[in-house]
């Protein structure tokens, strides 16, 4: 988000980060508060201010990419969409690991402290992502996981 906002400071548009930032403060708002309520009773309260927070994140990102897409035209690249995509693909499978994992702890271990159980969520979450992203061909994480990178899939 800085590097747009800068962006439009060199272009000398000094309203539009302001504008995308104060909409963004309130769906931060908004969101993190809605979310806790809704999830009030749950032991995702708060994760739903979490998710509050990076919705308005979001929208402030989204607001100064089509700001400077309408003023200088396309800004992403084919190679950036794939790794975009491919960060999405390991990070959804991953969260699915990593609440399967969760649930299935619950069940079985029910009296256990989440300090004792995140831990190894989190680390089968972690490992989870970089083996998605490694198979889709990031460099990345083929250095985490000290493997030989992969040569990303493209559509010919």
């Amino acid at each position: 988000v800085k590097l747009m906002a800068s962006a439009y400071f060199a272009l000398q548009d000094y309203r539009t980060p302001l504008r995308a930032s104060t909409l963004s403060i309130v769906v931060s708002g908004v969101g993190a508060v809605s979310f806790a309520y809704l999830l009030r009773n749950s032991s995702f309260a708060a994760a739903g201010i979490a998710f509050g927070a990076a919705l308005g994140s979001y929208v402030n990102l989204t607001v100064l990419l089509r700001g400077l897409r309408a003023k200088l035209g396309p800004l992403y690249t084919r190679e950036m969409w794939i790794g975009t995509g491919r960060i999405v693909l390991a990070t959804a499978i991953a969260v699915v690991v990593g609440l399967a994992l969760s649930f299935l702890q619950r069940g079985m271990f029910p009296g256990v402290h989440p300090r004792i159980a995140g831990p190894p969520i989190l680390l089968a979450f972690a490992l989870t992502y970089l083996f998605v992203a490694w198979l889709r061909g990031s460099h990345e994480a083929a250095r985490w996981l000290r493997l030989k990178p992969r040569a990303p899939r493209t559509r010919e």
